[in-house]
């Protein structure tokens, strides 16, 4: 009864966690596609291979493995896609996911390298929780917003318990009442985020383009509020310095709430900080093409721009761009 208990719930979990990556299938975005349907695959693969003595293949049971050791790297990079927070550190997930399966390797041998696995996979998790929730303010989509508050947090978190369980239970298998009660668990969270989320994924993923939605369903109010933002953003309210949504709203006479709808719902922008960014590396563009300021440092031209910093300038001028202010400059002057 035990074992087909423990059966039944992982093949749930497993279940739960492959629909997620098939729902994944026809998303347009090519990270939010891909980093989905690794984690429902990785997902899947942890259910199977966790369970009491599974009986496969070896080749079968190596491609499990593999997949179950990734979740870590997974379910990090996975998260800040769904929450717009990958630009930065998506080149890192690479490296993160080979740390991930070189140490679940090497604990195969050195029971050291089991604690560092999951010193690693404890970082990513908080990183993620971090990231997702120091994103929040500038985030213009109000489910997503308000997803941020509990959702990943929850799943880091229960990310952070699955590895402190296989810490505790390291080369032990675990007996059947706590087999049992861990595919519970699993299938629990896997079901219950794929219920919640995937009626509202369309929230998450819709990506309208830039300026091309039509204010046509804002309210009047808001379509004021609309031609206020249109006349600072014409004047140049981009580009002071550390401007917040919050700080805009005040300045327009509006809440910040109205604001964020008009953002998002009658210009198509998702992010505040790139709404405001479009509009400053396109400033940013136009400086460094003017051969009559050639020899003006990038420096300056990140400060007049509204940026306090070459860092976050260069970021993203790139994320916008694909080039870097030098590159760009470099070929704009030669054409």
């Amino acid at each position: 009864m035990t074992a087909a208990a423990e059966f039944l719930l992982r093949g749930a979990a497993a279940g739960g966690a492959l629909l997620l990556a098939l729902t994944a299938l026809p998303l347009h975005h090519r990270a939010d596609r891909a980093s989905r349907l690794a984690l429902g695959l990785g997902l899947a693969a942890y259910a199977v291979i966790s369970g009491t003595s599974p009986s496969f293949p070896l080749p079968v049971l190596v491609a499990l493995g593999v997949m179950a050791a990734l979740n870590p790297a997974l379910l990090w990079w996975a998260g800040l896609e769904l929450f717009e927070e990958a630009g930065p550190v998506r080149r890192l997930v690479l490296p993160a996911a080979a740390m991930c399966l070189g140490l679940a390797v090497a604990a195969l041998w050195l029971p050291e390298a089991g604690w560092l696995r999951a010193a690693l996979a404890a970082g990513l998790y908080l990183h993620l929780i971090l990231a997702v929730q120091g994103g929040g303010p500038a985030d213009l989509v109000e489910r997503r917003r308000l997803a941020r508050r509990g959702f990943v947090v929850l799943g880091a978190a229960a990310g952070l318990a699955v590895t402190a369980a296989e810490v505790v239970l390291a080369g032990a298998p675990p007996g059947p009442g706590l087999a049992v009660a861990q595919a519970a668990g699993l299938a629990v969270a896997v079901l219950g985020f794929a219920a919640w989320f995937l009626p509202h994924e369309a929230a998450f993923h819709a990506r309208p383009v830039p300026d091309a939605a039509t204010p046509a369903d804002l309210t009047p109010q808001e379509q004021a509020v609309l031609a206020r933002l249109q006349a600072a953003m014409a004047a140049g309210v981009w580009r002071e310095e550390g401007l917040t949504v919050g700080a805009l709203a005040e300045r327009l006479g509006t809440t910040e709430h109205r604001l964020r709808r008009v953002i998002n719902g009658g210009l198509g922008h998702r992010n505040f900080a790139q709404f405001i960014n479009e509009r400053r590396i396109a400033a940013a563009c136009s400086a460094l093409a003017d051969p009559a300021r050639a020899d003006v440092p990038v420096l300056t031209i990140a400060y007049e721009s509204g940026f306090a910093s070459l860092g976050p300038f260069n970021r993203a001028f790139r994320d916008i761009t694909g080039q870097s202010p030098s590159e760009y400059r470099a070929a704009a002057l030669k054409r």
